[in-house]
């Protein structure tokens, strides 16, 4: 990540207005509009700071017809943290955090809740758009995702030593095996045109009654290559499952990019 990224991500969390922008956006998704209601602001200022955040990259925007729809991109904010915090320290602040989180809410009540979640559930869908810059061309890139899939992919269902591996092709499957007789299906290509994107749908390692359709599209920016994760998620899509997935996404993303650029596999 170049410096001037960096300072832009910072100048963007400058301003308080922005950064409860980007505590409504940990929600999920929100229409430009219904951010705009949530502030004494007039419309036009809300949206000058949702171009900051635009442009830092920390708030992603896809159009449906004629709504504006923003999501969240944690992953530069990520980066730009990890330039001064090295990773063991990171851990560390991590799990610190998450003692006292379980401190704060106690821990029978964290259980329960998740146990009530579980019987809860219902047909319900959410939606994660997350992207990354990595220096590298498209189809090298691209190859990564595809033919090079297990060397970066990070989360096994089968155990850390089973095999990733996805068939480039429509119809093609991604899929993992242990060597002992076990196979699981990640998904299934629906879509593919190399190096500029790759669609696919699956249990995409959920066991409950949920689909997922996730795509990957690559833009060719000349040193750089942007690539953006889209994943849409129906059936027993739990609140607590969106949030595992936006976290396992960006960490994928990271891995991805360690990979390309150097050569780091899982």
């Amino acid at each position: 990540m170049d410096l001037t990224h960096v300072e832009r991500i910072w100048r963007a969390l400058s301003d308080p207005t922005r950064r409860r922008l980007l505590d409504l956006l940990r929600g999920g998704p929100r229409t430009t509009g219904g951010l705009c209601g949530e502030f004494p602001q007039s419309r036009f200022a809300v949206m000058k700071h949702l171009a900051v955040l635009e442009e830092a990259q920390l708030v992603l925007v896809r159009r449906r017809g004629r709504e504006r729809f923003n999501f969240l991109n944690a992953v530069p904010l990520h980066e730009a943290v990890e330039r001064w915090v090295g990773r063991y320290a990171a851990a560390w602040s991590q799990g610190l955090i998450g003692l006292r989180q379980a401190a704060e809410t106690g821990w029978a009540g964290t259980a329960g809740e998740h146990t009530q979640e579980k019987q809860m559930a219902r047909f319900n869908q959410f939606q994660i758009e997350q992207q990354i810059r990595i220096k590298a061309p498209a189809a090298v890139v691209f190859k990564a995702i595809t033919k090079d899939i297990g060397k970066w992919w990070a989360f096994r269902t089968l155990g850390d030593d089973a095999v990733i591996k996805l068939e480039p092709k429509a119809g093609g499957r991604f899929y993992e095996e242990d060597g002992a007789g076990k196979s699981a299906l990640w998904g299934t290509v629906v879509y593919l045109e190399a190096p500029v994107t790759i669609r696919m749908q699956g249990a995409l390692g959920m066991s409950g009654l949920a689909i997922s359709h996730y795509s990957y599209t690559l833009e060719d920016k000349g040193q750089e290559t942007v690539v953006k994760l889209s994943h849409l998620c129906m059936g027993d899509a739990t609140e607590q499952a969106r949030k595992n997935y936006a976290g396992g996404w960006k960490t994928l993303g990271e891995k991805l990019k360690a990979y390309v650029e150097r050569g780091k596999k899982k």
